[in-house]
């Protein structure tokens, strides 16, 4: 069969035109949001007192909503009102971040014929179909990577206290 180039704005399915540092730009942040899933999944763990393999039972497939809920449940049931506000905030920069991690994750990357730019197209259709087109830097993208990362750790470092008060241990789930 033979092979059809697509559209100008269409996806770019040999990734070729998309420069090396935007690819590793958005690898980075995939990488930096799985430990941010990680550690809310490990953090509920912690608090609701059930080792990996049940915790990998109940979270596997629960959304990020359902996990934050979860664990500000945990929080408020486990922690003073100090630590509560701590485990807010910290959801809170999850939900200003997991935006732009959607847009940069599941956009539709293309390079611009006229000027060369990479762009994002997003689109939405809840409540109304919206299409938006955006250029993001590889610099930009890669301040959301380290932004993400800063997150996951400040989310482990919270956690860390429960973790070595009942000298739990980072077990995984075997195969």
């Amino acid at each position: 069969m033979e092979q059809v180039q697509p559209p100008y704005g269409y996806c770019d399915f040999a990734r070729t035109s998309i420069p090396p540092d935007y690819r590793e730009a958005l690898g980075l942040v995939s990488i930096a949001w799985s430990c941010v899933e990680h550690t809310v999944e490990d953090a509920i763990r912690l608090l609701a007192g059930v080792d990996v393999r049940t915790a990998a039972i109940l979270l596997t497939h629960a959304s990020l909503p359902q996990r934050l809920d979860q664990l500000l449940a945990l929080a408020t049931d486990r922690f003073a009102d100090d630590g509560v506000a701590h485990v807010k905030a910290l959801r809170d920069r999850v939900k200003s971040l997991v935006g732009t991690r959607n847009d940069l994750v599941h956009g539709n990357w293309f390079v611009e014929q006229s000027s060369g730019r990479v762009l994002v197209k997003k689109v939405k259709a809840r409540g109304a179909l919206r299409s938006d087109v955006r250029h993001y830097t590889a610099d930009e993208i890669t301040q959301v990577a380290r932004d993400t990362h800063a997150l996951s750790l400040d989310i482990f470092t919270c956690f860390d206290g429960v973790r070595r008060a009942n000298n739990l241990t980072d077990e995984t789930v075997d195969e």
